[in-house]
């Protein structure tokens, strides 16, 4: 095969960017330009399409949920507050996703403050998701625990509005926790560059090595391991795996005829906890892809597969929150169901 048929065949690709094709015409064979940039697009084109419409979809339900929440005797029990507070960052977290891909098409402009940005909200709203849930574990493993003494008082009562205003403080302290973990992202004097790798198809940052956190050098491989893999992921899971193991236990202490009571209210956790787990390996795929620089294109190609498939997971389970708790709670859906009726059907038959 000659290089005119080579670049006939590879401008027959659609929405190939020319940088792709640069870097590998210096690289690869033409052979394996084509089935490279092909496989590696398959892949990226269909977890984009995939994410805008998973975002599209879960931010709109997302949102429902809130204004259903927000509107509701939902807002004053403390397990109402942190769904909601789930949904905000998880519809946070799904529009960085279309600023993503927004960034990678050109339609935002690809500069540095664009890509902290990026960096900045792609990064806080998976800490206090994944924190979130934590606290929701804890707030059932309570609510399952003294089931028999509490199930019965209204939100009016000492106790809840105790219980809501202690899970609001532990609610700021995490947002508060993670400005903390999470600030030194906020300088761009850490980064030497930030800039997408078309062989990759992924952002890759290049740590500035002499970047000092005050009198002190800062250890970004350090900074990145605290934060990045335990602080926002694998703490956080494994704790709301282990949480959920002391609430099964506690469940099966119940009597039957309240086991059966529980089970709606502990669904919508174990759901979304199962969801989470997705986070784990796209965490690490992720770390190494940003980090580490390699030339085996083989390597890379299944490293980029792997992380948007594990992305496409991920971005399903910021969408299906709202859905979920719909889906869930024959409360919320009749809360929702009223207010459509009573907001908007009946005001415009009365029109």
């Amino acid at each position: 095969m000659n290089s005119h048929d080579v670049n006939n065949r590879l401008s027959q690709i659609p929405l190939i960017n020319k940088s792709i094709l640069h870097s590998l015409n210096t690289t690869l064979h033409p052979r394996e330009q084509i089935s490279h940039v092909q496989s590696l697009l398959i892949i990226f084109e269909t977890v984009r399409i995939s994410s805008a419409i998973c975002s599209v979809l879960g931010v709109l339900a997302n949102l429902a949920l809130i204004y259903v929440i927000a509107n509701t005797s939902f807002r004053h029990v403390s397990y109402g507050l942190l769904i909601a507070t789930i949904a905000f960052f998880d519809s946070i977290r799904l529009l960085s996703s279309i600023f993503y891909y927004l960034i990678f098409a050109n339609v935002i402009p690809r500069n540095f403050i664009t890509k902290i940005i990026y960096v900045v909200i792609d990064r806080y709203p998976i800490f206090v998701v994944n924190w979130c849930k934590v606290l929701m574990s804890i707030e059932r493993l309570l609510t399952v625990r003294y089931w028999e003494h509490h199930t019965h008082l209204d939100w009016r009562s000492k106790h809840k509005r105790k219980q809501h205003r202690q899970f609001t403080y532990a609610i700021i302290f995490i947002l508060i926790s993670g400005f903390i973990s999470q600030h030194p992202n906020f300088f761009s004097q850490r980064y030497e560059f930030i800039d997408i790798n078309y062989q990759r198809l992924m952002f890759v940052i290049k740590q500035n090595p002499n970047f000092k956190y005050g009198y002190y050098k800062f250890n970004n491989t350090l900074f990145t391991i605290i934060s990045y893999l335990i602080l926002d992921t694998t703490m956080p899971v494994f704790s709301v795996l282990f949480v959920n193991i002391l609430l099964l236990k506690e469940i099966r202490r119940l009597p039957l005829s309240l086991q059966v009571k529980v089970k709606e209210s502990i669904g919508i956790l174990f759901f979304l906890t199962g969801l989470s787990i997705a986070i784990l390996p796209r965490a690490f795929i992720a770390l190494y892809g940003h980090y580490v620089l390699d030339d085996d294109y083989t390597l890379l190609k299944k490293l980029s597969i792997s992380f948007y498939i594990c992305l496409g997971f991920e971005y399903f389970n910021h969408a299906i929150t709202g859905y979920t708790c719909f889906l869930q709670s024959a409360l919320l859906r009749s809360e929702l169901k009223n207010m459509i009726w009573t907001r908007y059907i009946v005001h415009h038959l009365h029109e």
